[in-house]
């Protein structure tokens, strides 16, 4: 199963000493985040039966990114789960669900706000989890490429295409290399690489893809500068642009002229001519007249 990213993961001081005769217990080493299973403390016992604290988190609708999160306890009495929530960082907890003997709850992936369980079998302080904070970069599959991805491939292949869409900006788990869909035919995804002025990265077949951001895809800001080719501009095939200013480009960024439905990905930007490739994210080539406004185009609402 996929896991969610652990933003946060505070480790709450032990509440007290184990009881006489019974050493203090805990699930051993901390594992990694992507495995679902936060590092935790020492198990501590509340004056009475040993309570072990281990919380785990796992998404249970991949393409929704619905997370589950999970607070064990191991007790010879009947368990009281207070699950609360809080604005992240803020420490102003509310209770959002409390259940006897279940100590399940589905959040929505979230970098604002804080999650925690109390747990109590009626003897001495209840024990209070660590906390947690979960990112919500859903996962959309695993790459089934039949070799490793290399940082130069502009396509690989999926275990499930349909969850992809032209337009997604997605990474590969551990990566920080943001990518584009920009087409999806069967099994094979075709992408733009270092989108966002990340750095391109290879990463080993049946890795984890995750959705970082979908959206419609619309012109933000002023005009980066206009299309300078007198008197006639370009035709619908160039690729070598010259522009009035070409110190607002920069490479892998999208853009496209004011009132065209055409998406152009520039490639390199040297002394006001920019090299691009025409026709990205499924849309056709179009003139581009003389003094022709470029604006960049981001997602919606996409503000990494």
């Amino acid at each position: 199963m996929a896991h969610p990213v652990i933003k946060k993961n505070v480790h709450p001081s032990a509440l007290g000493q184990s009881a006489p005769g019974r050493p203090a217990v805990g699930p051993g080493p901390g594992v990694d985040p992507r495995d679902g299973r936060m590092p935790v403390g020492p198990g501590v016992a509340v004056g009475g039966p040993t309570l072990v604290k281990q919380i785990t988190a796992d998404i249970l609708d991949a393409f929704e990114g619905q997370v589950r999160l999970a607070f064990g306890v191991f007790s010879n009495f009947p368990v009281t789960y207070l699950w609360e929530q809080s604005p992240a960082g803020e420490d102003d907890w509310s209770t959002v669900a409390q259940s006897n003997g279940k100590s399940d709850l589905d959040v929505t992936p979230s970098e604002t706000t804080d999650y925690r369980c109390t747990a109590s079998n009626g003897f001495g302080s209840p024990l209070v989890s660590n906390t947690i904070t979960i990112a919500g970069a859903s996962v959309l599959g695993l790459t089934d490429n039949d070799g490793n991805v290399a940082d130069d491939d502009l396509a690989f292949d999926v275990e499930d295409a349909s969850r992809f869409a032209v337009g997604d900006v997605i990474k590969a788990l551990g990566s920080d290399e943001l990518m584009v869909v920009d087409d999806v035919t069967g099994t094979t995804i075709t992408v733009m690489r270092g989108w966002n002025e990340t750095t391109p990265e290879g990463w080993d077949d049946a890795t984890e893809i995750l959705l970082v951001h979908r959206a419609a895809w619309v012109q933000t800001g002023a005009a980066l500068s206009a299309i300078n080719n007198s008197p006639g501009g370009y035709n619908a095939s160039a690729t070598a642009l010259d522009v009035v200013d070409g110190s607002g480009f920069a490479a892998g960024m999208l853009i496209q002229g004011a009132g065209k439905d055409e998406v152009i990905r520039v490639t390199s930007e040297t002394s006001d001519t920019l090299t691009v490739t025409r026709e990205r994210l499924g849309t056709t080539g179009e003139a581009l007249e003389h003094e022709l406004d470029l604006f960049e185009l981001r997602p919606a609402g996409f503000d990494a």
